[in-house]
């Protein structure tokens, strides 16, 4: 994976935001022809559709919390001697949401599949449904707050190595937003993480 800390800025911007982009926009374009040529579009065909569109949204996270792993484990190597790292919690929270995705969309559909079949079918909505798709929200909220303290992780690791010496919050704020922002952080940041990577390379009697 450490070919994430030599990729190019280009190169992990057409994979992690422009390819899931492309993705998305052409199933809805094949989506929404399909429901042009027929009188009576069949919804679970649409909800089909559907799935196949959010792929690009699950090559995006998966994308970019790969390149954070990188970034937050594999940039340690770098650290001046004597700054610690506790990774543990990085790393659950890190599986945590690559594991939601798949979960939130299982229950996503579930509840959409249950109600376009009961109103095709004419008849009443399972309960059950709804009850999935609440219990969701829950993991929806803690996943919002693992997501987060991945940015927060991945910013002071990066700005560790920068720096070279322990930071405070106030040292990698901007780097936690530019990760949140990630179309606009990954021009800004892997250049940096390019330059670390090539210094790693060179041998320690280097000249």
């Amino acid at each position: 994976m450490d070919i994430f800390l030599r990729a190019k800025h280009w190169q992990l911007f057409i994979l992690i935001i422009v390819l899931p982009i492309i993705i998305t926009v052409a199933v809805m374009i094949s989506a929404l022809l399909s429901i042009a040529s027929t009188d009576e579009p069949n919804p679970m065909l649409i909800i089909s559709d559907m799935k196949f569109a959010l792929l690009g949204l699950l090559v995006y996270v998966i994308g970019k919390m790969c390149w954070q792993w990188v970034v937050a484990i594999r940039l340690q190597r770098l650290a001046p001697a004597g700054v610690p790292f506790k990774n543990t919690s990085f790393k659950i929270f890190f599986w945590c949401v690559i594991i939601y995705y798949p979960l939130y969309f299982t229950f996503f559909f579930t509840f959409i599949g249950s109600i376009s079949s009961a109103i095709g079918a004419g008849g009443l909505i399972d309960p059950s449904a709804f009850i999935w798709f609440i219990a969701v929200f829950p993991l929806s909220l803690f996943n919002t707050f693992c997501m987060f303290y991945c940015y927060y992780y991945t910013a002071k690791t990066y700005k560790t190595i920068e720096l070279q010496r322990p930071v405070a919050f106030s040292d990698f704020i901007l780097e936690a937003v530019l990760i949140w922002f990630f179309f606009v952080g990954v021009w800004i940041m892997q250049p940096k993480i390019n330059e670390m990577a090539e210094r790693e390379s060179i041998p320690a009697d280097a000249s």
